[in-house]
């Protein structure tokens, strides 16, 4: 085994110990309000005295605003998928031909088949995002406990998503 010696990094490593952070300045505080009071990010809301409300976080209130539209879909189709739950079936091949089954969902589970780049996308105000495609199935497990009987029923689906990057 071969003794490799380490470099001495000492003088710098004192030096970044040394290192003080530096408040900011009034220069980067006003630039910093310049840009949230800029046009862009006015949105004038019909209102009897025409106030305007200030929002400079568009991005993520739209993006704030997506998830919990998101959030509802997904619990909005589950509860549906709960409700449908209990539905009857004719189960053929499993000895209960003549029986009818009332099923009820035992397990739901969503597994990524893949996940492919797109290409990215430039925005008009400079902005770029990477779109990304995203393969799933949901996989639901139903069962009948008075027969026995059960199946798994397999929904694949895909989505593309835009992920915003950073631009420096």
């Amino acid at each position: 085994m071969q003794n490799i010696e380490q470099e001495d990094f000492s003088d710098i490593e004192a030096m970044l110990e040394a290192l003080r952070p530096v408040a900011p300045s009034e220069r980067f505080f006003a630039a910093v309000a310049n840009a949230l009071d800029a046009p862009e990010n006015t949105l004038r809301l019909p209102a009897a005295r025409g106030h305007a409300l200030r929002f400079p976080l568009r991005r993520t209130a739209t993006s704030a605003a997506l998830l919990i539209g998101a959030v509802g879909l997904g619990v909005w189709g589950y509860s549906s998928l709960a409700e449908k739950s209990g539905g009857n079936a004719v189960v053929a091949g499993t000895g209960h031909e003549n029986s009818v089954c009332d099923f009820h969902l035992v397990n739901m589970e969503r597994r990524v088949n893949s996940v492919t780049p797109v290409g990215f996308v430039a925005g008009e105000d400079g902005s770029v995002s990477r779109r990304v495609r995203y393969s799933y199935t949901d996989e639901s497990w139903w069962k009948d406990d008075e027969t026995g009987a059960a199946f798994v029923e397999l929904r694949p689906h895909e989505e593309i998503v835009s992920m915003e990057l950073a631009v420096y």
